[in-house]
């Protein structure tokens, strides 16, 4: 017998407070999300490219996580209704968002 799919999450807000580090090219940050289910939740999945992960919280209680191949993966709530997400991070953008100018001797060029 197949196993019912899980019912999708519906992001309802998201809390973001970022800092970037122009001289590591990254953006240290935390993302806290409430999100709704109307069912249980085994697994939430994110996309998360070029992303190092250093808290992963589910309802305030750390969270088992794995991170591979741009997806952070955590174990769910496992109940229905309105859960709390927070994850902290720090991101190496490959594209729409840059650098330029942080690494030369050029005074005022950083950008």
């Amino acid at each position: 017998m197949r196993k019912a799919a899980q019912p999708a999450p519906d992001f309802l807000k998201a809390h973001i407070l970022i800092s970037p580090d122009p001289y590591a090219e990254s953006v240290m940050g935390e993302v806290r999300y409430e999100l709704s289910s109307a069912g249980p939740l085994d697994s939430i999945r994110l996309d998360a490219h070029h992303m190092e992960f250093n808290r992963v919280e589910v309802n305030d209680v750390p969270a088992e996580y794995s991170a591979e191949n741009g997806t952070l993966v955590m174990a769910g709530p496992g109940k229905a209704g309105v859960h709390k997400i927070t994850i902290s991070y720090q991101a190496f953008p490959r594209q729409a968002l840059y650098f330029f100018g942080w690494k030369d001797s050029i005074a005022g060029n950083e950008q």
